[in-house]
């Protein structure tokens, strides 16, 4: 898509909203505010873990193990429950911590322009549309296409892994703000200004963002370790044995 059908798109243009629009984008495209989880505390964590299905199960398994005096079998179960809920808890908070860390990378202030005019004001208050000023040393407040750069570099390690220079410009052309890797006509929040001075417009911001992607990938991924499900395919073997078990033992009881 052309520069020119993103400003149609968000009723811009390169001297920004009017006040008028900016509570118009704001109310159709949102803040620049990515959506936070309360983090749940340790213990409540570790005690979601031993409430799960699985853990109840062998819980039972270990209660028939005890009921007939099978102490070592009981033991290795309620060991492998408290060392399965420990390791799924440490993950979870680790992951719930890194979630935190890159909501600390985002820019507090930006330099934005509306009706012809800069000023500064809180990043989360801006919406997609606005026009942005960035210059060394800044951070990129929300996802952006730059229609002016001079000597414009950024780091764009936060979101690629790899920390170097990256050179961007404007473009005559067509422009993708769904690629990160090799995009030198856009910008994306969490990324740092290492040189120059770029004038861009916001396209996407809070949780459509990238960085607001990764971060929600993070709260929602799948933290269990291969270690993890050794340990319960481990626990399930125990369980079917033990339930085994009980059936021939409560059948020849029966029998007898």
């Amino acid at each position: 898509m052309h520069l020119q059908k993103y400003f149609l798109k968000f009723a811009s243009s390169k001297t920004g909203l009017t006040h008028v629009q900016v509570e118009s984008n704001r109310a159709k495209f949102g803040a620049n505010v990515i959506t936070t989880k309360k983090r749940e505390p340790f213990f409540l964590i570790f005690l979601r873990q031993l409430a799960g299905f699985f853990s109840v199960i062998l819980f039972v398994a270990a209660s028939i193990l005890l009921v007939f005096a099978e102490y070592l079998d009981f033991y290795i179960i309620i060991s492998v429950i408290f060392i399965n809920a420990i390791i799924e808890t440490v993950q979870r908070f680790r992951s719930d911590s890194i979630f935190e860390s890159l909501l600390k990378t985002l820019s507090n202030h930006s330099l934005v322009v509306r009706a012809g005019e800069r000023s500064k004001i809180d990043s989360g208050d801006l919406v997609a549309g606005d026009v942005v000023v960035l210059v060394a040393g800044d951070k990129v407040p929300a996802d952006g296409l730059i229609f002016y750069a001079q000597d414009f570099r950024v780091d764009e390690a936060i979101l690629t892994g790899e920390s170097r220079l990256v050179a961007k410009s404007e473009t005559q052309g067509l422009y993708n703000i769904d690629s990160i890797i090799e995009n030198a006509h856009a910008v994306f929040s969490g990324s740092y200004v290492l040189t120059g001075e770029a004038h861009v417009l916001v396209c996407r911001v809070g949780n459509e963002t990238q960085i607001g992607q990764i971060a929600k990938s993070i709260g929602t991924a799948d933290s269990e370790l291969p270690i993890q499900k050794n340990i319960k395919r481990l626990s399930f073997s125990i369980f079917m044995f033990v339930l085994a078990l009980s059936l021939f033992t409560f059948f020849v009881g029966v029998a007898q």
